[in-house]
């Protein structure tokens, strides 16, 4: 079997990268429980995986020089992981690509042990597959010696055939396997999934069979309109995106990540909102924009920005409005000749 890892390095996952691969190991992040180590793409790479029925793992490049630092890192995993059990497994990746170990103290092989034990033990008593990525050169020096046999290895070796005698199911063979005119680190594994006590991973549910997640007031297939969104499931308030800089401010919802901050996918990939943020149904029956002309009745879409991306009234998407005014896209509504607003043509329907 042939996958590939990945993390925001590697840019935004497609469905055509996925269709020429048996699995991906997403990057969780990186180093202790901090958010802005977190890395920005796991949630949409999981959400695609999870709707082509795709086996994931995950992995935490560590930076802990100490068992508190450890601690820190097990910690991150497990608010990224959110409870979620991934069939390929849960990975501590130990190296010092960077060099931040050797400048700040180099850890003794007893320590840098000690610190895969604290993670891949965490992650079992989770329910999870668990192991360590590290080159062959780490995995038969600093980390042999029978502290770690238990744990399964991830051997990177960029060569014909991995030569460590370690026991390992996931080997790393390349640093460049080019799919579709992209280059991702390449892997084998004997086995996926990994992990049969792993749930699945089930294809994208269709509307009608979709069920609504507990705690979360809507569900996979509805068509919402939106005020704010963001860029991940996991980003703060302080970091929401205008609606009225979006292409649009509606899409149906195809992933739910249960108990994130912003658990709905809109679109496979357009962006990610919560419960606040939506401010109704989109209303799928409205006219095309190319129907509407000036003097029709129209009225505007819930949640939708003024032209230049500023706040309506509530009492605006109630009201039935004439158009007075159509340049391109922007049309200028009113009652009986005053003006009311400009807005995008998009965002209106008839009447």
């Amino acid at each position: 079997m042939r996958g590939i890892d990945t993390s925001e390095h590697n840019g935004r996952i497609t469905r055509d990268v996925l269709q020429n691969v048996d699995f991906v190991i997403i990057r969780l992040g990186f180093g202790s429980d901090i958010q802005s180590q977190d890395d920005s793409e796991f949630e949409n790479t999981v959400a695609l995986c999870e709707q082509m029925g795709k086996p994931w793992g995950a992995y935490l490049y560590g930076y802990a020089l100490n068992d508190d630092d450890a601690r820190s890192e097990v910690a991150h995993a497990r608010r990224i992981l959110a409870g979620r059990v991934p069939s390929m497994g849960v990975w501590y990746d130990m190296e010092d690509a960077d060099g931040y170990k050797r400048n700040n103290g180099f850890p003794s092989n007893d320590q840098l042990q000690s610190i895969c034990d604290i993670f891949c033990s965490a992650m079992e008593a989770d329910g999870n597959y668990s192991g360590i990525y590290a080159s062959q050169s780490w995995i038969d020096g600093c980390l042999a010696g029978g502290r770690l046999d238990r744990y399964d290895k991830w051997i990177a070796q960029w060569a014909d055939h991995c030569t460590s005698p370690a026991s390992h199911r996931l080997w790393q063979f390349k640093d460049c396997l080019n799919i579709c005119g992209r280059n991702f680190d390449g892997n084998e594994s004997d086995k996926c999934p990994l992990w049969e006590g792993a749930p699945s991973p089930a294809p994208q549910q269709s509307e009608a069979s979709a069920e609504q997640p507990s705690g979360n007031a809507h569900g996979i297939g509805e068509d919402v309109v939106f005020s704010t969104c963001y860029t991940s499931s996991t980003a703060p308030n302080s970091e929401a995106i205008p609606a009225g800089n979006m292409l649009k401010n509606h899409g149906v919802i195809t992933y739910v990540a249960e108990g994130t901050a912003n658990p709905y996918l809109l679109d496979n990939g357009m962006c990610w909102v919560n419960d606040g943020d939506i401010r109704g149904q989109y209303c799928d029956d409205s006219a095309p924009a190319a129907a509407i002309g000036i003097g029709d009745s129209v009225k505007v879409q819930s949640g939708a920005y003024d032209y230049d991306g500023n706040g309506l009234a509530d009492f605006v998407y109630q009201t039935t409005y004439n158009i007075l005014e159509l340049s391109g896209d922007r049309a200028v509504i009113g009652i009986g000749g005053d003006v009311t607003a400009a807005v995008n043509i998009n965002n209106l329907y008839r009447v």
